[in-house]
């Protein structure tokens, strides 16, 4: 039984991950504010020598801002994407927009892309963002239409067919 699998076109798709980046951007430069007004506060002044609020407050916020620059990178990693078509014999590689089947006949998509793997656009249909580096894309990478896809999640084996490449 062939799964109808819906449309997916990779612009719309990339302008999403690049939507949803910024939006992280922003949150994380917001954050990082929150966290030096924190810091800098004169209600955080040590009012004795065990009192470390203020040091653990410039802590938080150089990870914030580690994070920030973390996030500016990943918007730069996607604008210089240069987006390829797929076509039936091309392998699977970044920048590929991927449809697995499961043994369940269920959907499932993902978006290869050069960083921010985990993030997910709601769709319809749902598109994960995966990185080369992850267990799932390094199993699907080089694969082509039709082939199969093992890896291995925690103890357990997984196995889905490649339905779409694009």
């Amino acid at each position: 039984m062939n799964p109808v699998i819906p449309p997916l076109n990779k612009a719309v798709v990339h302008a999403q991950i690049m939507a949803m980046l910024e939006q992280i951007h922003c949150n994380a430069q917001s954050a990082t504010q929150t966290a030096i007004d924190a810091a800098t506060s004169e209600e955080t002044v040590a009012e004795h020598k065990y009192d470390t609020f203020s040091l653990e407050a410039s802590y938080l916020a150089h990870g914030q801002a580690m994070r920030v620059q973390q996030c500016a990178q990943d918007i730069v990693s996607y604008q210089g994407m240069v987006l390829r078509d797929f076509d039936q014999d091309s392998p699977i590689a970044l920048g590929a927009l991927v449809t697995l089947e499961d043994q369940a006949s269920q959907l499932h998509h993902y978006f290869i892309g050069p960083a921010a793997g985990g993030i997910e656009l709601a769709g319809p249909p749902k598109v994960t963002v995966i990185t080369p580096q992850s267990p799932l894309a390094q199993a699907m990478l080089g694969l082509k239409l039709d082939d199969e896809v093992r890896w291995q999640r925690g103890e357990q084996w997984l196995l889905m067919d490649v339905v779409a490449i694009c």
